[in-house]
């Protein structure tokens, strides 16, 4: 009995298995002390970290040396390209909460990820940043427009962006946020902002905050009626009308460069 009790350490507690165990300890304290900014992936990334540095343990202990090298090598790669993401999403959320957020960024579901970004020539996924800096932001400012935001073949071809369609998508979510403040699901600006921050709602022309606890029908003056036949309109119609195209600034540049075409309908 004591002789078993004394072989169990003598055959797990191996040089071995301290270096993997090692590895695997630092791995996790760099994984969980910036999973404050995690995202897609990388999950998947600990998970492949936790598998190599066990790979790594078996590699040692029975001398392998092509598989120690890949495990090294490979744990060093995950390391590094989850570092990436990580810095990458904190870049984000930084610029976010600095609202110096990119242009399009209210018009996208959720931020892309690193290889989302890094790899969009090849995987054929939007280039949402690109498209911001080179056509979108130029015109916030009253500048020309990159060759290739000229037309939505242009469009589609360079940056991977059905601009009709993240319009209308984003037109949805104007609705459901519209009838969610009729509905009196939304009531205070808090709750407006937080939805926002989420990405649950969707900007709209609102009135002072009185605006979501019925003032709506209270505005008297032009701008006022400006705001309210915005999303009175919103309420109603189920596609873009030029009243609402206006407050969109998205549509409202693609619309004067006449790469999109709003007309009003009746629904």
């Amino acid at each position: 009995m004591h002789s078993a009790i004394r072989f169990l350490p003598n055959r797990f507690l191996t040089p071995a298995s301290y270096i993997a165990g090692c590895a695997l300890l630092i791995g996790l304290i760099f994984f969980l002390s910036h999973w404050g900014h995690a995202e897609k992936g990388h999950g998947f990334l600990l998970s492949v970290y936790i598998c190599l540095c066990l790979l790594l343990g078996y590699s040692l202990q029975t001398l392998k040396p092509l598989i120690t090298t890949f495990c090294v090598i490979a744990i060093l790669v995950t390391i590094g390209f989850s570092s990436l993401k990580f810095h990458w999403r904190e870049g984000i959320l930084i610029q976010s909460h600095r609202d110096e957020a990119p242009a399009i960024d209210r018009y996208v579901s959720d931020y892309p990820t690193y290889e989302d970004t890094l790899f969009a020539p090849l995987t054929g996924a939007p280039q949402w940043y690109d498209f911001s800096e080179e056509c979108l932001e130029p015109a916030l400012s009253n500048l020309p427009m990159a060759e290739n935001c000229h037309s939505q073949n242009r469009i589609a071809d360079r940056y991977n962006i059905n601009i009709i369609t993240v319009i209308q998508n984003y037109y949805s979510l104007m609705r459901q946020t519209a009838q969610a403040i009729a509905d009196d699901k939304i009531k205070t600006v808090e709750d407006y902002r937080s939805c926002l921050n989420l990405k649950h709602c969707a900007f709209l022309p609102l009135l002072p905050a009185r605006t979501l606890t019925g003032g709506i029908s209270s505005a008297t003056d032009n701008h006022y009626q400006t705001v309210r036949n915005q999303f009175e309109s919103i309420l109603k119609h189920s596609s873009v009308q030029p009243e609402t195209c206006d407050f969109m600034d998205l549509c409202r540049i693609m619309r004067d460069a006449n790469i999109i075409t709003i007309r009003a309908t009746v629904d």
